[in-house]
């Protein structure tokens, strides 16, 4: 897979993206992300791979009582804008993938990675104490990262939204039975293909796996934490790219994707 990457911008959106040819994928992450989580799992998938940012994160633009109305529009904008054919969604990434799923034409299917669905799990004490509550907020959902991995992964976090971690995990945190209840309503009736990947370790994955949801929806788990495209990119793409082949086999679509079978490390 070529490793070049392109960085240019659709209006208060930055994008990054890696190779070229299809299937064009999207991936957006949730609550508190950096872009750079994706980036080892973006080299790694067929196509193209664009990696779309979070721009109230970064403070490019305020957060407003519309944020996530306004969030949604702006990253179905940029997925028509670059005729998407699946959704690579990590965490609140997903739930915000689901909701626009029907306004993005050219979208194939949805792959939802950890979605937060359980109790929310935050470490009582930090492994990078100097991050103060960014690392008591990351560290318990990373214990599956060797320290070097973690470092590199907090200090990315910091740069993208340091300032910012308070007013995030204060406002986009999921609330209430009913937002997983909508969300899981949305996949019922979805009109394209979803794949829900679980993590093993994810304390937001731990109370078990999805209700049956039709044969649309499929369910994998990964032997990791939440945030699995860190700490085990191959076995994300290589689950991402056999399902991706699948479905682009049903459909009869033309695409780069390979379907060679790979090892599978740590995905169960």
């Amino acid at each position: 897979m070529p490793h070049e990457i392109h960085h240019w911008s659709s209006g208060d959106y930055a994008i990054s993206t890696f190779g070229k040819g299809t299937p064009t994928v999207a991936c957006l992450g949730g609550l508190a992300y950096a872009p750079s989580d994706f980036h080892e799992v973006a080299k790694q998938l067929p196509g193209t791979a664009h990696i779309i940012n979070n721009p109230i994160h970064t403070g490019a633009v305020a957060r407003s009582t519309e944020w996530q109305k306004n969030l949604r529009g702006g990253y179905a904008r940029v997925l028509n804008e670059t005729n998407a054919d699946y959704i690579l969604g990590h965490s609140c990434g997903g739930f915000d993938a689901i909701n626009i799923s029907d306004d993005i034409a050219s979208l194939k299917g949805l792959i939802m990675l950890t979605p937060p669905y359980g109790l929310p799990g935050n470490a009582d004490e930090g492994r990078r104490t100097e991050f103060g509550l960014l690392d008591r907020c990351l560290a318990g959902l990373c214990e599956d990262m060797p320290d070097e991995l973690y470092e590199q992964m907090i200090d990315d976090h910091a740069k993208e939204y340091g300032a910012r971690v308070k007013d995030i995990y204060r406002h986009e945190i999921p609330k209430g039975r009913e937002v997983v209840a909508n969300i899981l309503e949305r996949m019922r009736s979805s009109r394209v293909p979803i794949l829900v990947i679980l993590g093993s370790k994810d304390p937001w994955n731990l109370q078990g796996d999805f209700p049956f949801l039709g044969n649309h929806v499929s369910q994998r788990r990964i032997d990791n934490s939440h945030y699995p495209q860190r700490s085990n990119p191959e076995g994300v793409s290589t689950i991402a790219t056999e399902w991706i082949a699948n479905v682009q086999n049903k459909i009869g679509a033309p695409s780069e994707v390979s379907t060679t079978e790979k090892p599978y490390l740590t995905v169960v």
